[in-house]
């Protein structure tokens, strides 16, 4: 058995904190000081990892950020199609129509925002 495979279920993380003087070059730099960079790393298990701390803490109150009394469906719809995503479509949509083969019969006809909003 090689060492390699007794190490399969650790791996090492650098508990060095990055700073400014991290992207110094180490290349002139003889053999007893890169053994001092190499002090600070420590032996990590992949069998039983640390669980990683929350990014973020979550201090929103949920709910609707609008008053929605008077909505009615095609309000509720905009909310979600505006204007922005609505352009999207029409331009994904006419440059697919584009990209297919034409037969000799077929007149292109690209979608405008009007007919978007009038299908959706």
């Amino acid at each position: 058995m090689d060492s390699s495979d007794s190490d399969s279920s650790v791996e090492y993380e650098n508990s060095f904190e990055s700073g400014s003087d991290s992207d110094a070059d180490i290349s002139g730099m003889d053999i007893s000081d890169t053994d001092e960079l190499n002090s600070d790393w420590q032996r990590i298990s992949t069998t039983a990892p640390k669980s990683a701390p929350s990014h973020f803490l979550f201090l929103s109150t949920p709910g609707c950020t609008f008053n929605a009394e008077n909505f009615d469906v095609l309000d509720y719809f905009q909310l979600f199609f505006d204007d922005d995503l609505i352009n999207t479509l029409v331009t994904e949509t006419n440059r697919y129509a584009e990209q297919q083969p034409k037969r000799s019969s077929d007149v292109l006809q690209l979608v405008s925002v009007q007919e978007m909003q009038i299908i959706h």
